[in-house]
């Protein structure tokens, strides 16, 4: 899928501390368990079925996200913000992106938001989440956190900025005064935001932006961090990632615009689908080799208009065990022709029936 990742941070130097040495303390691990939102990890079993990217679809876009990733694009850019309209794949290509860094030790951390979850759908499990997972990732940060939430009790009901720099970036700045980073081990070091515009409130959207953007500001040269966010395209993100910002010199600012050949893509993805379904489906005896057609198709992708949730729902609409898919898909080709957002909720209540 992706260019050979030759690239991939290597520090140098040697790492001699006494962070090679931890305990646990079950009490912290609760504490910190207790607010933490498993749900929106990207390895989470709480996402049932995330979505990703369907095979041989979204390469370009991914391969661009991997040349920023590897320093390809820019080295010293910080930030990518991953921005497109409702349905245009932000999420698939996040869920995507994150499976393949975490596989290759690259993903230090992520939290995917989520409107309809109250434990994803705000920011005040988003610092204990990534606290979390830099815990679990990062073996030498533990008796710090642990120490942290010992020496607060409070510290989960401070402010989002307070809990960023005491669970976050102080633990990271004294692992670096320490030299970890300057270590000859290749530690995983990009944090993935997925859905920032789902995050209840508008001032806490912009906070988070505010407090990455300060860390990285004040500690660019120290801490060798990355973070892709992804959002749909509102103005109130759109000021902090412009030129007027300071966020906007660190960032790589990618659009889920026509550039990526979303139609192609979701062609594809039609096409594969449907033919695992004349494949699998209990009843593929009735579902002849040259259904659907490609006009069918075509017209399908047209429809879409480049959004791959409405590809998505026609799939699992008409792949329904308990239906013929033929008669689902005529059901689908006899809706008169509606914006998307119309046809999403259309969809949205027939796939209960």
């Amino acid at each position: 899928m992706f260019r050979n990742a030759r690239n991939v941070r290597v520090f140098g130097g040697t790492f001699t501390s006494y962070f090679n040495v931890y305990s646990t303390n079950g009490s912290e691990m609760d504490r910190l368990m207790e607010v933490t939102s498993l749900g929106a990890l990207h390895n989470s079993g709480l996402r049932i079925d995330p979505p990703k990217c369907h095979p041989n679809t979204c390469t370009a876009v991914l391969q661009k996200l991997m040349d920023w990733f590897i320093g390809e694009v820019e080295w010293d850019i910080f930030v990518l913000w991953l921005y497109g309209p409702a349905g245009a794949g932000k999420s698939a290509i996040s869920q995507t992106f994150a499976e393949h860094c975490f596989a290759t030790n690259g993903l230090l951390a992520s939290f995917f938001f989520s409107e309809s979850d109250p434990k994803r759908n705000n920011e005040k499990a988003l610092v204990a989440t990534l606290a979390y997972q830099i815990w679990l990732r990062i073996p030498q940060s533990r008796p710090i956190i642990e120490g942290t939430i010992n020496n607060d009790p409070a510290i989960f009901q401070l402010n989002f900025e307070s809990q960023f720099r005491a669970l976050l970036l102080d633990p990271l700045l004294q692992l670096s005064q320490a030299g970890l980073f300057t270590s000859s081990t290749t530690l995983p070091y990009l944090f993935i935001i997925d859905g920032l515009d789902e995050c209840k409130g508008l001032d806490s959207q912009i906070t988070i932006l505010n407090t990455i953007s300060d860390a990285l500001h004040h500690h660019r040269s120290t801490l060798p961090f990355k973070f892709l966010v992804s959002s749909r395209p509102e103005n109130h993100l759109s000021i902090p990632f412009s030129s007027a910002s300071s966020l906007n010199n660190l960032t790589f600012r990618l659009s889920l615009d026509e550039t990526y050949q979303a139609y192609d893509d979701i062609k594809i993805y039609l096409t594969e689908s449907f033919q695992d379904i004349r494949k699998t489906h209990a009843m593929r005896a009735h579902l002849p080799d040259s259904w659907p057609s490609e006009e069918d198709i075509a017209k399908l992708v047209k429809t879409s208009s480049g959004n791959f949730i409405y590809a998505a729902i026609v799939v699992r609409y008409v792949s329904s065990a308990w239906y013929n898919p033929r008669d689902r898909l005529t059901v689908i080709q006899g809706l008169l022709p509606v914006n998307n957002a119309w046809l999403y909720h259309l969809l949205h209540r027939r796939l209960k029936h």
